[in-house]
């Protein structure tokens, strides 16, 4: 599954947060989001390559994609079901 071939619920551009002012970031913005639904991420701190893998896998969601893009900084998220 490529990027272009999905339609993604929400998107968040969390610039250069770092670590913790990122998660914080996307805990909020997964709020915004379905179960079973995709969040588009724009990250551009270096850290980020990281951090949002680990956070997924301690929070359940699924990173479907990332990172990706021209710039590489973008991530494809998908919440989790329950």
């Amino acid at each position: 599954m490529s990027p272009g071939e999905v339609m993604p619920a929400s998107f968040a551009d969390v610039e250069e947060m770092g670590c913790g002012s990122l998660m914080v970031a996307l805990m909020r913005a997964m709020r915004e989001v379905g179960r079973g639904e995709l969040l588009q991420v724009r990250a551009a701190d270096p850290g980020a390559r990281h951090d949002i893998p680990s956070w997924c896998r301690m929070t359940g969601h699924r990173l479907l994609d990332g990172p990706y893009g021209a710039t590489e900084d973008e991530y494809l998220i998908r919440k989790r079901e329950d």
